[in-house]
């Protein structure tokens, strides 16, 4: 996401930066756990995505499954049909 490098150049400028010990170490911890929360909301629409895309490529596969099996039935049909006629 768009937030990790702000949070990594903001963590990077607190480093450089001249704070006090007790300072710098809260405002690292608040950008670390920024930093973490982040990741853990992508790690999660990953999963979510992925659980998405495997429901869709069933759906497909069920789609394709029915087509086969209409196009055969309507093949079928076609020479029933262009029997009946050559008669």
């Amino acid at each position: 996401m768009v937030q990790i490098p702000k949070h990594i150049k903001t963590a990077l400028k607190l480093l450089a930066g001249d704070y006090p010990q007790n300072v710098l170490k809260q405002l690292l911890l608040q950008v670390l756990q920024n930093l973490e929360d982040t990741g853990n909301e992508c790690v999660q629409l990953a999963n979510t995505t992925g659980h998405e895309f495997s429901q869709v490529m069933l759906l497909l596969g069920e789609v394709i499954e029915v087509t086969t099996t209409t196009q055969s039935l309507h093949e079928e049909q076609i020479l029933l049909l262009s029997s009946y006629h050559l008669r």
